[in-house]
Formats: C-alpha cells, sequence, structure tokens
C-alpha cells in the first residue's frame, strides 16, 4: 500500500440543551413526541466566502428535491424551523468542548466565530450547518506511535432521516468534531484511533448515549488514488474491513486509469419494454444507452462488490432504485432474450439517475474521483462529490465569543479513561469491572453510589445484575430504589444475594416501604443467632443449607455455624 493516508473524523452528541436554543432532546433515548408540525423545503446552494458554490452543494441542489419535515412540540422550536433568528451560543456545550480539547493539549482559540457550511441535502432545514472552530494542533497517544488531532469543531447535529422525511428533534443538538491528521497506518489503527477518541470523549465530556450518538467519518487515499470520505460509520468493528475495501476500490479504479470507453446518448427504450417479461420494467418509461464494453462491468472492485454495483451506487444517489446491466445473471431478470447486443445499461423513469452513471462510466479512464460515499457496513456506496472549502461563508446571526481566562479555566479537565479505571481499581473494584464502569453511560450515577457503599459490591449490582435482569425482560427498581437497596444493604437487612432478589421484586414499591416489603417477601437477613439456630435443625451440609436460604443467609454466618456446629 504506497502513501497511503487515512484520518478520520469523529461527531459526538453532547447532552446538554440545544447549542442555538433552549430545547433539550435526545433521540436515542426511548419515547420522542409524535405530535408536531409539518412542513417542507426546498433548497438551493449559494456561494461561499470566496464566491465560489461549493461542488457538493451544486449536485445536491440539482436533484430539485422538495424536502418534508416534522418538528416534534417540545423537542425543537423555530429556530430549528429557521423561522426565528438562534439565540447566543449554548456556553455548557462550550465549556465541554473546550474540556476536551485541553485534554488532547490542543491549542484553544481566542475568540469563538460560527460560520455557516452549505449543506442542501435536506439535512438542515436553513440549507446551511452551523460550525465553531474551537482549538486545534493536538496529539493522540496510540499502541502504534503519536496521531495528530488537526481541529476540534463545536457544530449542530443535522435532522434525522426517516421513511416520511426528517424529524427535527435532532437538529441542532451541540456536537464535538475531532478531526484527525492523516497519521492513521491501516484499517486495525483506525479502529483503535476511533476507540480512544470514543473514551476520551465519554470519559472527558457529558455525552449523549445509545445508537447514532457518535458516528465517523473516515478518510482515505492511497498514490495515484484520490481523498475519499466514507460517512457514518456506526460499528468500530467493521472499520478495518471497511478502510482494506476501499484502499482495493481504489487500487481496482487506478488499474483502469487510461481505459477508453464510447456510449450512445441516453435513449428512451420503453417501447423495447412495453410488453416485456421482466416485471421491474414492464410497461414503466425506461431509458437505456449501450457502451463498448461488454464484460467490464463484471470487474472486481473488492469482495463481494463488482464495477457495476459501484455505477449502480452513482444512479441511487441520484434518486434512482438501481439500475439493470448486461454483464449480470439476465435471467433473474427475465431479460436472457433481449434482442440488443454488447453491454447495455437500463434505468426505469429516472434519466438523470442514468445520465449520472454514464457519466461515471466514460470517465473511468480518469482514475479515482474524490468523493463523499456512504458507509454501509464494510462496504460504502456512493452519495456525492467530495465537498470543499467553497461551502463556508460567515455566520452573520451570532456575534464572536470570547474565551476569557474564566470561560477557560471554568471549563475544567475532566478525568481520561485510564484515570478513571485506575481509581475505580483502587476503590477495589477488579480491572473487568472497572474498564466496564468507565466505558457505561451509568459512570456517573456508579461513582455517585460508590461514594457511599462498597465499590465492588455498586459496580457488580449496577453493572452486571441490573444488566442481565433488564435483558430478562424485568422490571427493576430506579435510581432512589437502588439507594434504599444499597442502604438496607448497609444496615445489615439485606445479603447480596436478597438485595439482587429485590431489584426486581421491589421494582413497583415506593422506597419508604421496602422495610415491610422485604420481611413480606421473605429477604430479611438472617441474624448469626437465626442462621446458627436454622444450621443445628438442617440436615445436610453448608452448600445445601446455602441452596436453600441463600437469600437471607449471608454465607459468613452460615460458614461459622456449621464450623462450630
Amino acid at each position: 500500500m504506497k502513501n497511503f493516508k487515512c484520518g478520520v473524523e469523529i461527531h459526538q452528541r453532547l447532552d446538554s440543551h440545544k447549542l442555538y436554543c433552549n430545547c433539550y432532546s435526545n433521540p436515542s433515548s426511548a419515547g420522542g413526541s409524535a405530535h408536531g408540525a409539518l412542513f417542507k423545503r426546498g433548497l438551493r446552494a449559494v456561494a461561499g466566502e470566496l464566491g465560489g458554490v461549493d461542488r457538493a452543494a451544486r449536485f445536491q441542489a440539482g436533484l430539485g428535491k422538495t424536502h418534508e419535515y416534522f418538528a416534534p412540540y417540545g423537542e425543537c422550536c423555530l429556530v430549528e424551523c429557521d423561522d426565528e433568528p438562534p439565540r447566543e451560543m449554548n456556553r455548557e456545550a462550550l465549556a465541554q468542548a473546550l474540556r476536551v480539547a485541553k485534554s488532547l493539549e490542543m491549542e484553544c482559540v481566542d475568540e469563538v466565530r460560527v460560520m455557516r457550511k452549505t449543506v442542501v441535502d435536506g439535512s438542515a432545514v436553513s440549507g446551511f450547518q452551523r460550525t465553531a472552530l474551537i482549538a486545534l494542533t493536538g496529539t493522540l497517544e496510540t499502541s502504534r506511535g503519536p496521531v495528530g488531532v488537526d481541529s476540534l469543531c463545536l457544530e449542530e447535529e443535522s435532522a434525522a432521516i426517516t421513511p416520511e422525511g426528517y424529524r427535527l428533534d435532532r437538529l441542532g443538538i451541540p456536537l464535538i468534531e475531532i478531526a484527525t491528521a492523516p497519521d492513521i497506518k491501516d484499517g486495525v489503527h483506525c479502529r483503535e484511533v476511533c476507540e480512544k477518541i470514543g473514551l476520551l470523549l465519554r470519559s472527558v465530556a457529558r455525552v449523549q448515549r445509545g445508537i447514532g450518538s457518535i458516528r465517523q467519518d473516515v478518510n482515505v487515499s492511497i498514490e495515484g488514488g484520490a481523498r475519499v470520505e466514507i460517512k457514518g460509520v456506526q460499528d468500530l468493528k467493521a472499520l478495518p474491513e471497511l478502510v482494506d475495501n476501499e484502499v482495493k476500490r481504489q487500487e481496482a479504479l487506478i488499474a483502469l486509469k487510461g481505459k477508453r470507453v464510447n456510449a450512445s446518448p441516453v435513449e428512451d427504450w420503453s417501447a423495447e419494454f412495453a410488453s416485456s417479461p421482466c416485471r421491474i420494467l414492464a410497461g414503466k418509461k425506461v431509458y437505456g444507452f449501450q457502451a463498448d464494453c461488454p464484460g467490464l462491468l463484471k470487474t472486481p472492485v473488492h469482495e463481494g462488490k463488482t464495477l457495476g454495483n459501484e455505477l449502480a451506487g452513482y444512479a441511487r444517489a441520484s434518486g434512482a432504485r438501481g439500475v439493470i446491466h448486461s454483464d449480470e445473471d439476465l435471467t433473474k431478470y427475465c431479460l436472457e432474450d433481449f434482442p440488443r447486443k454488447g453491454l447495455w445499461i437500463v434505468c426505469s423513469d429516472n434519466k438523470a439517475a442514468l445520465e449520472a452513471v454514464r457519466t461515471r462510466l466514460l470517465a473511468l479512464g480518469e482514475g479515482v474521483p474524490e468523493e463523499t460515499r456512504r458507509a454501509d457496513g464494510s462496504r460504502s456506496e456512493y452519495m456525492r462529490p467530495l465537498a470543499g472549502g467553497a461551502r463556508m461563508y460567515p455566520e452573520t446571526d451570532l456575534s464572536p465569543v470570547r474565551v476569557t481566562r474564566e470561560l477557560f479555566e471554568g471549563a475544567g479537565t475532566g478525568k481520561g479513561y485510564e484515570e478513571r479505571v485506575a481509581e475505580y481499581i483502587a476503590l477495589g473494584v477488579g480491572r473487568a469491572l472497572a474498564e466496564k464502569a468507565a466505558r457505561s453511560e451509568k459512570r456517573e450515577l456508579f461513582e455517585s453510589l460508590a461514594k457511599e457503599w462498597d465499590a465492588k459490591l455498586v459496580a457488580g449490582v449496577l453493572l452486571e445484575k441490573l444488566v442481565e435482569l433488564k435483558r430478562g425482560g424485568a422490571t427493576v427498581v430506579g435510581e432512589e430504589g437502588l439507594r434504599g437497596l444499597f442502604a438496607l444493604h448497609a444496615q445489615g437487612l439485606l445479603t447480596r444475594a436478597g438485595l439482587e432478589e429485590a431489584l426486581s421484586r421491589l421494582a413497583k414499591a415506593k422506597t419508604k416501604e421496602f422495610k415491610p416489603a422485604i420481611e413480606k417477601e421473605g429477604l430479611r437477613r438472617l441474624s448469626p443467632s437465626e442462621v446458627e439456630r436454622l444450621a443445628r435443625e438442617f440436615k445436610g451440609g453448608f452448600a445445601a443449607f446455602m441452596a436453600a436460604h441463600r437469600l437471607n443467609a449471608d454465607p459468613s454466618d452460615a460458614r461459622k455455624a456449621f464450623e462450630n456446629g
């Protein structure tokens, strides 16, 4: 792999109210309002700060789409609908961003200036995303040497796409974007870098958890290729293969460099499919063209993907469901007797999509184009041309924010992942549980409970037993109930096993009712004298006794009773 370059951009949602209004939303949590307002918008590309129109924005605007938006009541307001100017920047989110920047030893800016980044794919009602540079030039230590951190920005999360359109509850949530230098060595190293930054963010900042709350964009290029951005990587396990596949894809396209292809214009072929046995195309408006390169679309791009699959992605990016071509198995479409010879490609109801495929086919000889692609497991698919600097221009509705000494120092530094793990181990928690606690979304609750009660017990109950019960579908006590049960255990009224049993049995009881409830449920811890009496009367050994009385007999009391008996 010559001149391999790879860097990542990591986007993490913060757990705070939105960046430019006071609305709060966590789309990754259960629920969400089903009531709200519906409206539509058409978006157009505008010139950037230097007067040029970005190629990605021009491509998206050229699709001519009208976007539908749903604004849930209580989770967004007129700011997200672009019907009210933004309010001042969320200072809590800014402090969180500064804290992360300091943890990466970055150089923070003296003044935060907000820019608009043209985005006309529908994910921002206004047609732009607000983004602000917070810090530059940091370093992340990894097992394969330091990786530079080029920038840290604070920006707005995009709207969530649904089958019906876009939901605005997600739009405007503060998002930290961390961009690394192209220092990543390969796909395995890429995964390590993403994991380390993810752990740092979760350790240092207050972040949202759940699917979609953190996303990775991966930039890859090789010698003779071009920079390609793969957006929306969710599964870190797929990263090594995703990067490897992108390298193979670029190598396959480099091998076609200089290839000359001739193709006929895209024409209306509907008449040829009027009575076709192909149900996908019969009776529809069908467009097609021919080219002088039969067999070319069978060329492997990487395992499980051919050049034909690659070109179909360009059709889908233009709104089509895909294409059918003569280099694939035509029996599955009942087109094995189609009379045209050589390579032909058809698409239904979307001439522009087939034009995009033809344009890309004719450009194969130019090598690897710069583009933005969508992650799909360990594969990727074309989305749009790669965006550039022409999409940026100053935000005129917001004043700059001075990073005063008070603001900078008040942001604090936060504890790193390894520091937290070491702290938990010092409290008596084993390494495996300590690492689980440091990664967990219940970390703050664990730290709070561990200040009052045995940390090892708290970790086991909170991070293992509760998870086990929930996976089994059980209803369990909340935070207040947990505190009540740990207090009863500390008072000697519950054994460890009794406490764990009470997690689900007392889920519907009020905390003040716990004492009579554990008596009623037979969970009250037996006194040493009660255990001794029962042990004398018991016919069997220690193990059998504990099996019979595991919920309310403490093992240490039972062992003493049997040793003395």
